[in-house]
Parts: C-alpha cells; structure tokens; sequence
C-alpha cells in the first residue's frame, strides 16, 4: 500500500481511542476493502487496523492522502462498532469466525440523517480491482487524465460547472472537486483506458463517481451520495476557473452594515449581536456554519489558526451553528464537542433555521444565504470588508495555501499596526 500523509477531520474529533480484544474476538488486525451498498453500486474505501503498544484495537479510514482514526472502537466477541464521533457515525458489523470479513450497517446523525449497508473484506485488495473494473475495449483517446476538467451536471447551464482536479500515478487516480460553494475533499480511484472510479468515505459522505470516456475524450457518468439517486454528470479535460467564492455572496445595502442576532448555545437565554462591546473596535470574523459538513469542519480548523494568530492583536471571532434539529441539548453537546475539536474558545451562537431559505430571512443585510459555511470579516467600524462563500479546504492544495493567505491579507489590512 502506498504510504498516507495528511491525519484529518477524526483525529480531531477528539484522540482516537481503541478498545482491548477479547478472546473470543477474531484478529482483524491489517488492511480491510469497506464497501457501502449504495444505489449506483459499492462505494469502496480502505479500513486498517492495528493492535497499539497498550494492546489496544486502533483503526483508520484512508482516502488518498487523507487519514481518518476512528475516534472509538468497541468490540464484544464478534461484533464490533466502529465510531467517527465528529459526524455521529456509526459503523456496525458482526466479524465472521475466522476474521476474515464483516457485514452489518453504517448511519450517521448530523446533517442529513442516513444509513447503508456495509461489508468489508481483509486483505491487501485493490479499492477497485482490476477482475471487476476493467479497461474498456479499444484504446481510448485520453490515456492519462492528470489534470483539469470542467465537470458538468446533466441538464445544468454551461456557466454552472465544477473543477476535477485528477492526478495519475499508473492506472491510480487521486482527485478533488471544486464548486463554487465547496470541495469534496480527497476522492481515490482508479482510471482504466477510459473507465473512471472514484470514492471517498470520511464518516458523514459515501461518494462514488463512475465514468466511461467516449471517443471525443468526454467523460460520462454517474455521481452518487449515500442513500440517494444516482446524478448524470460530464467532463472534458480544460482549463477553467470558478467564480472568486468572494464575490459570490452580497449584501442587500451599499453601506457594508451587516445586523445579526442569535442566541448563545452556552447560555440561550443570552444573545449577541454586531453590537456587542466584545466586538466594539475590533475587526470581527462571523462563520455560519454545521458540524454537519466536513467543509464547516475545515473551515473551523481555519479559523481557529487565525484567532490563534491575530487575537492580541484584536481579532474577535463569532461562530453560528446550525445543526438542523430542535432540540437545545443535542445542539449544545454539538456546539461543545465541536469547541473542542478546533479549540474554539470564542463565542458560538446557534440558529434554529432548517434550511437556507429560513437561514436568509435572518440575515436581512445579505442578498440570499448560500451555503454553509459563510465566513463575513467586519471592519473595526463593523462594516463588511470581505465575505467568502463555501470553502476550498486541504484536499484541494493550492486553492487551500491561496485561501489562507488571502484570509491573512484582509484580517491584517484591518488590525491596527
């Protein structure tokens, strides 16, 4: 197996923690194919599994360059659950007697509830094997699809495209996936003489891209998330550039007056607003964001850099939460366990909007909520001097590096020197 360099999103869900085996639990210890039955086929992913120096049962999510520890592992006999507590995912399985395969089901409860089967084999198999996904017949005009392509949803105007940034070593593919509003983060896969798979598993997403090239060198194929239909998509190999994700959301005055007011997840009964003293003055970063979306998750891993950084000098830094539900202690635990990944140690209000329709009507000064997460900068005068819609988070490299750097210039356009 190809050595795994960037630890990501669990490991910060808190540190990872395994479980002892019991006697009577088979050894599953080594390298695992997972595959969640979904609509458009299975979804593959690679599980591994160690034993550590405290005779601890650890195990791991791989996706490219990505690593995802499982953040608790509990076994009795032949069963065995496997946590991804960030995401409220859970996978549940019974190991059969010579530990050589599971079956059972994943769910997960943030976001969007779901579940699917699952079923996992051990042993040093290929995500997409080679007896199973073939190369198509013929030669296809595109060997090796390293590069930028211009991806396209069946039936969408020309102008509302994505980028598919492919990178080949042999017939293995590494990939990501930009839209205005947001990446996919680390997609693995193969390519084979004009047949394309993808798939990524990070504890809330189960995505598979499946694709054959056609004789222009177009591809064509399906995209499927989790439990839900299968989405027709295109793309051809081109050099294209998304809409600056600063200029996509706007606000409704030519002021820059931007007025907000949620209640705080600690104490509800309190509500903060633009014109809270803890602001007066001072430049402020506002993210509404979900601990629903891995995005939010990269974006707080983000933010929290930056407070870290810029805070004595004067930065404040407010989060909204939305988290879909009603209920004030589920959204608390949420909120709190979500300070605690990223080390959050400034404010966290919540919103108990259900969706982007309902998140808008709060926001009077903005133009139409786009998509979670919106990161607004104010001015020490609380006027708006930037705002970034969706986020291009690590899986995407360089538009990553840009991000940050970009960030850092306006906030320090802003601070006194």
């Amino acid at each position: 197996m190809k050595p795994f360099a960037i630890v990501s999103l669990a490991v910060l869900f808190f540190l990872p923690f395994g479980c002892a085996r019991s006697d009577d639990t088979p050894d599953i210890n080594g390298h695992w194919r997972a595959v969640w039955i979904s609509q458009g086929g299975e979804v593959p992913s690679d599980f591994v599994f160690r034993t550590g120096e405290d005779g601890l049962l650890q195990g791991e999510v791989h996706n490219g360059d990505e690593v995802i520890p499982f953040t608790r592992i509990e076994s009795s006999g032949r069963h065995i659950n496997l946590y991804l507590d960030g995401f409220e995912s859970l996978i549940s399985a019974d190991i059969a007697p010579d530990g050589g395969s599971m079956i059972g089901n994943w769910s997960k409860r943030v976001g969007a509830p779901v579940g699917l089967p699952f079923q996992a084999v051990k042993g040093d198999l290929a995500r997409f094997p080679l007896d199973r996904y073939p190369p198509l017949e013929g030669t296809a005009p595109i060997q090796d699809i390293t590069g930028s392509w211009k991806y396209l949803w069946k039936g969408g105007s020309p102008d509302d495209f994505m980028v598919m940034t492919c990178r080949q070593e042999g017939d293995r593919v590494t990939a990501s996936v930009r839209s205005p509003i947001g990446d996919w983060r680390w997609l693995e896969g193969i390519y084979r003489n004009g047949r394309l798979r993808l798939s990524l598993f990070n504890g809330t997403w189960v995505f598979l891209l499946s694709a054959e090239m056609d004789a222009s060198g177009t591809l064509h194929g399906t995209w499927v998330k989790s439990a839900n239909m299968p989405y027709e998509w295109s793309a051809t190999r081109e050099d294209v550039t998304l809409t600056d994700p600063f200029t996509i959301s706007r606000l409704t005055n030519d002021e820059g007056v931007f007025r907000f007011s949620f209640p705080l997840a600690e104490t509800p009964e309190v509500r903060v607003s633009q014109d809270d003293p803890r602001f007066k003055g001072r430049p402020l970063v506002v993210a509404f964001t979900t601990t629903g979306c891995p995005n939010g998750h990269d974006n707080a891993a983000l933010i929290s850099k930056l407070y870290k950084d810029y805070h004595e000098r004067g930065l404040q830094v407010l989060f909204v939460n939305y988290e879909f539900v009603d209920e004030l202690d589920l959204i608390q635990t949420r909120v709190e366990r979500f300070r605690r990944l990223y080390d959050l140690p400034f404010p966290i209000a919540f919103s108990l909007a259900k969706n982007k329709a309902e998140a808008g009507r709060e926001l009077p000064d903005l133009e139409r909520f786009i998509a979670h997460p919106t990161t607004f900068i104010l001015d020490a005068a609380g006027r708006v001097a930037a705002i970034h819609t969706g986020m291009d988070g690590p899986g995407t490299g360089e538009h990553y590096v840009r991000l940050e750097q970009r960030y850092r210039s306006i906030i320090e356009s802003l601070l006194k020197p």
